[in-house]
């Protein structure tokens, strides 16, 4: 990926990448490169990749409601209707409590949904003054960081669904959320079922 990180550190990893099947008049690929480094917008000239834009800092992408959104990772989630243009973005709208990172973005029922460390957001009233994230589920506001919590966050066959610590769950369309793991197993012969 280092063709990527033109201009930018080569060890930075790339750690979400979108594409627009025709952003800005032609192809185009976004590429998150941490919280630390701007986001390399790339696109087709006809011969290789370039990178016309740095718009912010971001860490996780999704497409919801019509908008491009981001994560900063720490708190904050950013969404723009044309993300080519610089200061396109719209102000940070905070997730939660700031001591928790966010770790996913999806789109469920045309609205972006936040995981986080502690728990799952939703964003209501976007592009008017009243856009805020709203609590959907929060296991505990004073829990130990873990960046792997609420991953993955996925719509599928109309459901959401999302991990957090050892426990599966599904959220229906209307907001009902049950929990869904699957059956454990033991990993050597006589296999046994752990409930």
């Amino acid at each position: 990926m280092n063709a990527l990180n033109a201009g930018t550190n080569p060890a930075t990893a790339v750690t979400d990448i979108i594409s627009s099947a025709n952003g800005g008049g032609g192809n185009m690929v976004f590429v998150a490169l941490s919280d630390t480094t701007d986001i390399a917008a790339m696109t087709w000239n006809g011969t290789a990749w370039d990178t016309p834009v740095a718009n912010s800092y971001a860490k996780y992408f999704a497409i919801a409601g019509g908008y491009m959104w981001y994560a900063d990772r720490t708190n904050n989630v950013y969404y723009s209707s044309d993300p080519t243009v610089n200061g396109g973005w719209s102000a940070a709208i905070p997730v939660g409590w700031k001591h928790h990172k966010i770790t996913a973005l999806c789109e469920f029922n045309g609205q972006l949904y936040v995981g986080k460390e502690n728990g799952l957001y939703v964003i209501d009233g976007v592009g008017t003054t009243g856009e805020l994230a709203r609590s959907v589920l929060v296991f505990r506001y004073q829990i130990k960081a873990n960046d792997n919590r609420m991953k993955p966050l996925v719509e599928w066959n109309g459901y959401l669904y999302f991990r957090f610590w050892e426990t599966w769950y599904r959220m229906a369309p209307g907001g009902a959320i049950a929990e869904v793991t699957p059956p454990k197993f033991g990993v050597t012969f006589p296999y046994a079922h752990y409930h």
